[in-house]
Order: structure tokens, then sequence, then C-alpha cells
């Protein structure tokens, strides 16, 4: 049983699928998902801090608000955003940085077209921009 855990510890790693680093959709995608379900740390992991601390503590700010005005409604949201479905469009590269073009549909079918920077730091792909693409 300790010999099940320590493999599945070893394949699933942290951050990385098995033991190959996450490429910059995959970083795109655990970061999303990450936010929209509240495991802050986890999308800190995967992020330029310093580029995205704004961002993370924007939509933090927001639940939180929505979660003092209506918790049941705050939770609703979470567990709805936590389900998202992602569809990457386009990856282009140039040097270091890689453009992550994807869509993200809720549960109820609307759909956002957006765009993220992703840099190489240190041998990991790290979110460092999210914008909606026009």
């Amino acid at each position: 049983m300790i010999l099940a855990a320590a493999v599945a510890a070893t394949v699933l790693g942290c951050g990385k699928k098995g033991s190959v680093p996450l490429g910059p959709a995959e970083v795109v995608e655990e970061f999303v998902r990450a936010v929209a379900s509240g495991r802050t740390d986890d999308a800190m992991k995967l992020c330029d801090k310093n580029a995205m601390v704004e961002y993370i503590e924007a939509y933090e700010a927001a639940l939180a608000k929505k979660a003092s005005t209506d918790s049941a409604a705050a939770s609703i949201a979470t567990g709805i955003l936590s389900e998202i479905e992602f569809t990457v469009t386009e990856v282009s590269r140039t040097k270091g940085v890689r453009t992550v073009f994807y869509t993200i549909k809720d549960a109820y079918g609307d759909a956002k077209d957006k765009v993220a920077t992703v840099t190489d730091v240190e041998g990991e792909w790290k979110v460092k921009e999210i914008n909606d693409r026009n």
C-alpha cells in the first residue's frame, strides 16, 4: 500500500504530468481552473507572481464580495466556473514566450475567448498575462 502511494505521488507529481513538465497550454488551463475553483496557492505556483497577483486578488475580491451578499450564489458560481470547458485554439511561439489562445465555456454555454502570455522561467512555463481576446 505504501509502495502504491509512492508510485502515485511520483507519477502525478506537483505541477507536472508524470515527470514531464507541463506545456504552455496545460499551464494556462491548470492556472485558470485553480483560480476559478479558489485554489490560490496552486494558481500562484503556475504564474509569474509579480505579474499575476493583481489578477488573482481581483478574482478573489469579486468572489468574496458575492459571498458576503449571497454565499449560496458564490458557492454555485465557484462550482460552475470550476467545471468550465477549456479549449486551446492556437499556440504561437516567440523565443522564450508562448501565446496561448483559448476559449472557456461555462455550464450554461456562455463562452469567452481569451489569450494568455506564458514565459519560460527556469525550465517551467509560467502564466504572465491573461486578457480577453477581441
